[in-house]
Formats: C-alpha cells, structure tokens, sequence
C-alpha cells in the first residue's frame, strides 16, 4: 500500500489542461462530500481501529435525507438552529453567520454568509493581544466552535460555504412557507403548527436535494449505461446486504429487505473515495482575489484555526466560480473545473500535519489513509466483486450487461493495464512482483478511480464505480421516500403534493422548477437580494 500511496501522489502545483474535468465543475467535489456525511457518520478511521468491522458503525440512520445538515432538528440540535422570534420561543430556521468584517479587524460583523460559529473566551487571566497573520488580525475571542449538526461539514472553507448554502436553502425555503407573527417578542404560533411548518420546509429542501442528485449530479458522474438504467428503469439493490449488518455485500441473497439503511463498506471504503482524486491545488474563490491554494482551505476552519475565524471575503465563495452559472445581464467568471477522476492525490492532500501516516513509516497523506483504510475494512477484492455483479446483472434481467463496454472485465487485460499505468506513473524501479500484486488485487478505492481514467479518461465512473455508487444513492431515494415524492414526474409536482399533504397547500406556488446547483444557487440569490451582493454571491 505504501507503495502505491507513493505512486498515486501528483507533485504538480497546477493542474494541466488535460486533466480538467469540464463536464464537473469543482463545486460538485464538495456536494460529493457533503453527500457521503449524509450517507455515512463513522468518526474514527477505519485505519485507527484495531479490528475496525467489529468496533466501526455508521450513526447515520437515514440516507439521503440531510441528517447531516439537520442532526436530530431543532430539539436535539438547538445550537444548530437560530430562534424565530426575540424570546427564542421556537426555532425552525438553520443558523448563518456573519463573514469576518472590513479587511485587517479581527471581529464578525460581516453579511451572513458563513456557517455560524460560537466564540470560545480566552482562559481566565489571559488577554493576548492581537496578532497579524496572512495580512488579517486573529479574532479576540477566537470563534472555535462550529454551530452545525454535523462538524465534518467544516473539514474545508469550501465545504463549510457549501454547508451554508444549503443552510440558505433552507432558510429561504421556510420563508416561503411563511414564518409565524411575533406579538411583543413572542411567536403567536400554536406549537403543532411549528412542528408541521418546519417539517415541511426540511422536506421540501431534501426534496430539492435529491432532484438535483437525480438530475444534475448522478447523471454528469455515472457511466452512462449504468445511469440509463437506475434512471429509467428504477433499478437498485442489486446486490444485498448480509444477515449480519456489516454493511460489507454477497451475492448469494435472493430478495432486497426494503427499508434497511447499513451503507455497504465497498461504497463508504472504496467507491465514494473516488472524489479525493478531484480536488484542485488551487481555487478562484470570487473576484478580487487571487486563486486560493487548497492547504488554506484545509486549515480555515474553526478547529484548526479559531483565531482567524470566521471566513474573510476571500473564502465567501462566488458560485459562478464553482458550477455553470451565467445570465445574458451576468456573464460568468472562469469556472473552476475538478480534476478529472484517476489515481492521482493532489500534492495538497499530503500535508503531514493534517494527514499523519496512518501506520509508522507509511508515507503520509489521504491516499494511504485511503487504501489502508480499504485493506483493514475487509471488503470484497475487485475481481470476484465484478464476478458477483455481472452474476446479479444477469438474474436481474438487464438488457445490457455494461461490462461487456469495459476493457477492464477481463482479468488479464486488467492487470496488465494497471501494470502498465503504474511503471508509467514512476513504479520502473519498484520489484516486478509488487506491481503485480497490485495489479492482481487492486484495492477497491484505487480501482474505481483506475477504471474511470481507462474507461472513460476520467470525465466519469467506469462501471463498476457507477454501480456501486448508484446502489446507495438512487437505492436510498427509493426506498426511503419523502412525503409526495415520486421517482419520476416533476420537482414542482412533488413540492405540491407535500404542501398538501402537510396540510400547507400552495404554499410552494412560486418555487420552479429547480433541476440543477445553478438553477437551485439562482433562486437562493433572487429570494434573498443576492445578485448585487458583496461579496459576489453569483
């Protein structure tokens, strides 16, 4: 594994042209990631477990349905929720917060554009003074604590900007369904019409949520055959979950138990890292400023630096930079592309302080942590696991089996590709048996980022990665469905039968039809005054 940790690291600054997704712009990276936390909550690395598949679970209940934005609502969650009246008689609104103010003051007085943080006082008896750094004063008290439901959702700046414009949709969500009167600082709202108001806003917006997956997301990552197919045909569950709950899958179960909620390790340990491979060096966060190198990305946040806390305008992301967003009135600004998907780390994801070696003398960064993380979850190895799906595809009754487009399915032209690439990448010197066992047992996260740069030069999921990805996602949509939610039809139709209903009808009259991240980012500025925002909003 270290080996190939080694090979899979791309020491490059820049990213070349040719390894620019355009069919992905970046901001579909961070969706990604907030996707997998709201699909899988295990907080300690497999790789830190002695007997990981013993002592690992997934706390994460439901999938799909934005725990990870929501947590337990707003009882369980009050930080995580900002009151709707002055007493704080009721809360049904997800926290914002304010941006650090004017360039060079350490305080937050800035629009609300952040995730909102709580400042953590200095200890008794110390009163630092301010300190310069990166042109910014640190911020007396330091702001250490973030208020959300789900902290992973602050791993990054661009993941916590993401976090907060679904935050944002929420919020304006819950506005359309009207917020209650307040009569001398108090809501005047009967506490079951709270209940059902906030329930109806959380369910519009994970509705929203999973038709962007459905239609905009999911469709620019899979492999197209396999997309076709989960789409069109509804398919899902195509291999199952064993007796135990172990999350890890067999072929040999003949029906799917509807309802269950275990994630399988071969997708939280080895598809869904495919998405490390699409992180930038650098990003063009809004106008003004210069591309933003992503190791201070990984380091603004408010548990590795709470002094700098909250974000600048610098880190308030311009989304026109991050996904496909322009009107004839607002041309767009160069958009960021991620990198295409193939087994090379950026050199960003091998900061040592913040991606120790997983085992000592292991090389340290994401790409060990990822394949060693693989290795100790006992999953399935790539070749029988392809046997077990093509077996499944075949009683399933589909009418194309999409292996039969791979070059890959057969074992030896697998093996001898994934030789070749790697004697490519740096791996001449390295013992021809080393590079045979991995050729012979590739690990799964490796793997599936192989097959996509093969396959498909990286622009998608080779098959196997589309499959295993589509069982999860469109597997959770189907069988955990929302109120007046429907595999097909429309997001309109959908948001009308869950006004109903909740007994709320019409009140989603004037949502559109929202079937993208720009369609969804456009309604979040018009309902919010954020076209002329400062910073840019779009």
């Amino acid at each position: 594994m270290a080996i190939l940790a080694v090979l899979m690291s791309d020491s490059g600054d820049e990213v070349a042209p040719d390894r620019l997704n355009r069919g992905l712009p970046a901001g579909y990276t961070y969706l990604l990631q907030l996707v997998a936390h709201d699909c899988v909550q295990s907080p300690t690395p497999f790789w830190a477990l002695p007997g990981a598949q013993a002592q690992a679970r997934n706390g994460r209940i439901a999938r799909l349905r934005l725990d990870t934005l929501y947590g337990g609502g707003p009882a369980a969650c009050p930080f995580a929720y900002a009151p709707d009246d002055p007493r704080d008689t009721a809360r049904t609104r997800l926290r914002l917060g304010p941006m650090r103010g004017k360039a060079g003051v350490g305080r937050a007085d800035g629009a609300q554009r952040d995730i909102a943080r709580a400042a953590v006082p200095f200890p008794a008896g110390s009163t630092p003074k301010p300190v310069k750094a990166s042109s910014e004063l640190k911020a007396e008290p330091p702001f250490g604590d973030p208020l959300i439901a789900d902290p992973r959702n602050e791993d990054n700046a661009l993941l916590a900007q993401m976090t907060a414009l679904f935050h944002l949709l929420h919020n304006t969500i819950a506005e359309t369904i009207g917020m209650p009167k307040v009569t001398g600082g108090v809501s005047t709202e009967a506490p079951a019409d709270t209940e059902r108001r906030f329930a109806c806003a959380r369910a519009a917006t994970t509705m929203i949520y999973r038709h962007i997956l459905r239609q905009d997301l999911l469709p620019r990552l899979l492999h197209p055959e396999v997309e076709k197919v989960y789409r069109e045909g509804g398919a899902a569950a195509l291999l199952d979950r064993d007796e135990a709950g172990s999350g890890a899958w067999r072929p040999d179960v003949a029906t799917y138990e509807r309802g269950r909620v275990s994630i399988p390790l071969e997708f939280s340990h080895g598809a869904a890292r495919f998405a490390h491979a699409m992180v930038r060096p650098h990003y063009a966060t809004g106008d003004g400023f210069p591309r933003q190198p992503f190791r201070e990305a990984l380091l603004k946040t408010s548990a590795r630096q709470p002094a700098m806390m909250p974000l600048s305008a610098g880190w308030i992301l311009r989304w026109a930079n991050f996904f496909p967003i322009g009107t004839p009135a607002l041309p767009a600004p160069a958009l960021n592309f991620s990198r295409r998907i193939m087994p090379l780390y950026s050199g960003e994801l091998r900061m040592e302080t913040l991606f120790q070696p997983a085992v000592p003398g292991a090389p340290a960064g994401l790409a060990f942590q990822d394949l060693i993380s693989a290795v100790v979850s006992g999953i399935w190895s790539v070749a029988p696991l392809i046997v077990a799906v093509r077996e499944r595809i075949k009683r399933r009754g589909w009418k194309v089996d999409p292996f039969d487009t791979s070059p890959l399915t057969a074992e030896a032209a697998r093996e001898a590709a994934i030789i070749l690439w790697l004697r490519e990448c740096g791996g001449a010197a390295v013992p021809a048996e080393d590079l045979a066992q991995i050729a012979r047992d590739p690990p799964l996260p490796f793997y599936v980022q192989f097959e996509a740069m093969h396959d498909l030069g990286g622009e998608r999921l080779g098959v196997l990665g589309s499959i295993l990805m589509a069982e999860v996602l469109y597997g959770a949509m189907l069988d955990d469905r929302l109120p007046g939610e429907r595999r097909d039809g429309t997001l309109r139709d959908g948001l009308a039968r869950l006004a109903t209903e909740m007994q709320l009808p019409g009140r989603f009259d004037g949502v559109p039809e929202i079937g993208d991240m720009a369609a969804m980012i456009e309604f979040i500025a018009d309902r919010n005054g954020l076209r002329e925002a400062c910073p840019n909003f779009l």
